[in-house]
C-alpha cells in the first residue's frame, strides 16, 4: 500500500507569476493528475473482492485507469493522467467502478473537483502546482460519503495557448517583407557602395529585432510552494 496513506497533507498551492504588463486571464489550462489510491470506499461486490478502476473526465476528455484486481475497499493505482488545453471553468470528475466479467460494471462512488477552486485569485497567479502533495477528495454514492480518494494535481496555463500567442506576435507579415526586399534590390542595382549596402542591412536588422512591449506574449514561470509533510 502507499506509504503516504498515514501522512496526508492538505493541498498546497505554488504561485504562477507572469511578466509585467500582461492583463488577460488564462482561459485554458493543462492539468496533470496522479491517481494514487482510495480508502474505505463502498464494497459493491457480493462474492469475493471487488476490482476497482476509475474513469477521469474533464469536459469531453475522458481517460480510464487500470483495474486493481481484488483491490477491495482500498485500491491502489499510482497512475498519471494528462489533460491538455481544457477550459479552467470545467471540473475534474472521477467515477469509481467495480469491473465485472459477466454483469455490467457497478458504480462504487464518484468524486468531483472544480478546477476554479484550485485557483487562489482571479488573475490565475496561483494554482495547484505540486504533484508531491496529496489531496484527499471525498467519494460519494447516492449523496452519502463513502471513503476518500487520494490524488495529486498540477495545473498551469495551457502550453498550446502560449505557443499560439508567441507565434502570433513574432511572425513577420508579408506586407512588410516584400517592400523591404524590393528596396534592398533597388539599392543593390543602382549603387556599388558597400557602405550603403551595410547601412541598409543594419537598418533591416534593427527593424526585425523583437522589442518587448505591453500586451506581448505571456511569459509564465512556475514557483512552487513547499511540499507538505
Amino acid at each position: 500500500m502507499e506509504s503516504d496513506s498515514d501522512n496526508v497533507s492538505a493541498p498546497a498551492f505554488g504561485s504562477l507569476t507572469r511578466s509585467h504588463g500582461d492583463s488577460d486571464d488564462a482561459t485554458y489550462v493543462d492539468v496533470e493528475v496522479v491517481l494514487r489510491h482510495a480508502r474505505d470506499v463502498k464494497d459493491v461486490e457480493t462474492l469475493g473482492k471487488q476490482d476497482p478502476y476509475c474513469v477521469l473526465r474533464i469536459g469531453a476528455n475522458e481517460q480510464r485507469s487500470k483495474v486493481h484486481v481484488d483491490g477491495g475497499r482500498n485500491p491502489v493505482w499510482n497512475q498519471d493522467f494528462l489533460f491538455t488545453h481544457v477550459p479552467r471553468t470545467e471540473q475534474l470528475s472521477i467515477k469509481l467502478l467495480d469491473s465485472n466479467v459477466v454483469t455490467a460494471d457497478e458504480m462504487i462512488g464518484e468524486a468531483e473537483i472544480q478546477l476554479a477552486d484550485l485557483i487562489v485569485d482571479e488573475d490565475f497567479q496561483q494554482a495547484a502546482s505540486d504533484l508531491q502533495v496529496v489531496r484527499v477528495v471525498p467519494v460519494k454514492r447516492h449523496g452519502r460519503h463513502h471513503g476518500d480518494l487520494h490524488i495529486s494535481i498540477s495545473m498551469g496555463p495551457s502550453q498550446e495557448e502560449s505557443d499560439e500567442q508567441v507565434a502570433d506576435t513574432t511572425g513577420v507579415p508579408a506586407s512588410v517583407i516584400i517592400p523591404v526586399a524590393a528596396l534592398v534590390a533597388i539599392v543593390l542595382v543602382y549603387t556599388s557602395s558597400w557602405k550603403s549596402i551595410l547601412a541598409i542591412c543594419c537598418c533591416i536588422w534593427l527593424y526585425f529585432v523583437p522589442v518587448p512591449r505591453a500586451g506581448g506574449p505571456k511569459s509564465w514561470q512556475s514557483d512552487r510552494g513547499p511540499v507538505g509533510d
